[in-house]
């Protein structure tokens, strides 16, 4: 086996281990300031993201329930 691949009880199958270095967790912090214009793309962004996994989860659950009345 690979040493690139790890096995875990819960995988039996090779799960890809990543190395990357501490900064890519870590917060860092930058002299940049966030404009007006970036907060609220990203609230919009967020809000649009919901809405997906909300009409998501309707469009599935509709879907089950109408397969099992047929």
């Amino acid at each position: 086996m690979n040493s690139y691949f790890w096995r875990n009880s819960a995988h039996p199958w090779p799960v890809p281990y990543y190395f990357y270095p501490n900064s890519a967790f870590s917060a860092v912090r930058t002299a940049k300031c966030i404009s007006p214009a970036e907060v609220k793309l990203k609230s919009d962004m967020r809000s649009l993201w919901e809405e997906h996994v909300a009409w998501t989860r309707m469009t599935i659950i509709s879907l089950k329930a109408q397969s099992t009345l047929s």
